[in-house]
């Protein structure tokens, strides 16, 4: 018997797949993708003063439905991320060609989010730093102006910073190189 227990990788995104979307049996729609994570371990090397890599495992997730449009807006290769999800098997199957794939654990995520303990993420455009300095314009503004799109209340409102701005999503993941923790 198995426990269903959360189980959460920390990594970095090593690959992206296609979007697939379905018709569920119920008639809805529905979408999955899967992507694959690197999480590399280090260990501090005390002759040398320095820490050195040990192994990375990679690790197929599997998001489904909002969870998975959300990685194909949001996301990219290289994003540091946390994934929250449960372990499943994924059974051997034998490939056109006659290459057996033997059976793996993938994590089918119910929750994925930016790793901030190594790189800041930028929400809404806005860097953290800035999302914290300024007032709630929501309820200083008026009608029309509450009514404007992002883009353009973008340009109006926010100061321009160094971080790259890529996107314009809501959830905006461009990370300053600069920003590495010093270990």
């Amino acid at each position: 018997m198995a426990l269903n227990s959360t189980k959460v990788i920390q990594g970095n995104i090593g690959a992206i797949y296609d979007l697939t979307e379905f018709e569920k049996s119920n008639g809805k729609s529905g979408s999955v993708i899967d992507f694959n994570i690197a999480s590399t371990d280090s260990r501090f090397d005390r002759e040398n003063q320095e820490f050195k890599d040990v192994g990375t495992l990679w690790t197929t997730v599997k998001a489904w439905d909002k969870l998975a449009q959300n990685v194909k807006n949001c996301l990219k290769v290289g994003d540091p991320v946390l994934v929250f999800g449960r372990e499943e098997m994924k059974p051997e199957y034998e490939k056109d060609d006659g290459t057996v794939i033997p059976a793996r654990p993938i994590l089918v995520a119910t929750a994925i989010g930016p790793d901030l303990s190594r790189k800041p993420a930028v929400v809404n455009g806005e860097s953290a730093s800035n999302n914290s300095s300024k007032s709630t314009k929501s309820s200083k503004t008026s009608s029309s102006e509450g009514k404007m799109s992002k883009k353009s209340s973008k340009k109006k409102e926010e100061p321009k910073d160094d971080l790259d701005d890529d996107f314009d999503l809501d959830l905006d993941l461009d990370f300053d190189e600069s920003d590495e923790p010093d270990f």
